[in-house]
């Protein structure tokens, strides 16, 4: 996930105190259409002049596109490897500084890319083995808040945290069971790394400890979709709960019933986020007042993706193979 997603826009200047005294509505903008299969993440590089969207899809494709028209200016897929096994697009994420992007492709390959010069790079390739759930597959990928860490989800077992862009790896963490992990994000001071999975777990790794420090029981369903603000931890799972942690007790403070499963989140305000589920819904969650502020059907099927990337614009991408452009506006 990228650091975006994971905080959000923690400054939405038109929300009030209380977020539940105002009304909202995702009002629609822009759809993109090019991919020809599921949208599974979203990124977004933008300056004072124009924009560009980043994309990863089921059809194995990365695509940039033009952030104002909708125009596809580059794609490409992933490069040749030694399996040549299913390669659809997880995570992409723009690296403004190196100029590239980071590209993560089930199950195999985490590996960059150079659009100005159309050169692929394999970073790591993974190796299954004859037991199905034993592989070297990548299921997620995140960067760190400070943009000096990579963090990704190797299963059955390990958490590998790699330094930015040397590649060097620090951590190879093993962890005891036998359950796959699926989810992870970066705390926002980029000390810790919150996991989830089908063992209906949140695990948080300690960079500082290299330890678990949680390794609590999240309900009953696998976790799909994990996000962090300053001091919680919100992790929604497979039968539509969302539950928010406190980071420094590692307590439940609230637990959200949204109807439908989760499998995408993004963090509006420190008490505010938005999810998106697979009956196509996004919701706007108020997290002290446990109320949902505002619904709307955003495509037609699970909702895989979202990303904010200005005070009140974000973007989402569904398995209708559609990116969808939203304003978060409020109500007169």
């Amino acid at each position: 996930m990228r650091w975006s997603n994971v905080i959000g826009i923690l400054f939405l200047s038109l929300l009030s105190e209380s977020l539940s005294a105002v009304e909202f509505t995702f009002k629609k903008e822009m759809v993109f259409i090019g991919h020809r299969d599921a949208v599974n993440a979203i990124d977004v590089w933008k300056n004072k002049r124009e924009g560009r969207i980043v994309s990863g899809s089921d059809d194995r494709r990365v695509v940039i596109w033009n952030l104002e028209t909708g125009k596809i200016l580059h794609a490409v897929t992933p490069p040749a490897g030694r399996s040549n096994e299913a390669k659809k697009i997880k995570n992409v994420f723009f690296v403004k500084k190196e100029k590239l992007v980071l590209v993560a492709s089930l199950w195999k390959h985490l590996w960059i890319w150079k659009p100005d010069t159309n050169t692929r790079k394999i970073l790591f390739e993974g190796e299954s083995t004859r037991k199905s759930w034993v592989s070297s597959d990548i299921m997620d990928v995140a960067i760190s808040p400070n943009g000096k860490l990579i963090a990704f989800l190797n299963p059955p077992y390990a958490l590998k945290v790699c330094a930015f862009p040397s590649f060097k790896v620090l951590v190879n963490f093993h962890i005891d069971h036998h359950a796959r992990l699926n989810t992870l994000c970066f705390s926002q001071d980029s000390k810790f790394v919150m996991m989830g999975g089908t063992e209906n777990k949140l695990q948080v790794y300690s960079l500082l400890e290299d330890d678990l420090i949680f390794d609590k029981q999240n309900g009953h369903a696998p976790v799909t979709a994990i996000v962090s603000t300053s001091d919680t931890i919100i992790v929604g799972d497979q039968l539509g709960t969302v539950r928010v942690w406190d980071i420094a007790t590692g307590d439940i403070k609230r637990t959200l019933e949204t109807g439908s499963p989760v499998r995408s989140l993004a963090v509006v305000t420190e008490d505010a986020f938005v999810s998106g589920h697979d009956n196509g819904e996004i919701h706007l969650w108020e997290i002290s007042s446990e109320t949902c502020l505002a619904k709307e059907i955003a495509h037609n099927g699970t909702v895989r993706c979202i990303h904010f990337y200005e005070e009140k614009k974000f973007l989402t991408g569904g398995t209708d193979k559609k990116i969808i452009q939203w304003e978060l506006s409020e109500i007169p």
